[in-house]
């Protein structure tokens, strides 16, 4: 079965990941800006945890999680969300 016609459990910090970069879709979205959206102002999260969550739904999406397709890192900023009707899904 192909990847993308199993279902998929993503943990609450996931799909509201997915989501905030899925509403942002082909734009660079800092890692600041996504560690104040999702985790709040209230909590020192580390970009650690951040790069972990960005792993873990790669895993989910991703044909070769490393190798991404649909989530790009934007070295030294932070992740942008490719449109993925345009890669034929």
């Amino acid at each position: 079965m192909k990847r993308k016609e199993q279902v998929k459990n993503f943990s609450l910090k996931e799909f509201d990941l997915l989501y905030y970069l899925a509403q942002r879709k082909n734009q660079v979205v800092p890692k600041e800006e996504l560690l104040t959206q999702i985790w709040g102002t209230l909590f020192q999260v580390e970009d650690a945890t951040l790069n972990v969550h960005i792993r873990w739904i790669r895993e989910k999406i991703e044909e070769n999680p490393s190798k991404p397709e649909y989530i790009k890192t934007i070295r030294g900023v932070g992740y942008r969300l490719e449109d993925i009707s345009a890669n034929g899904s």
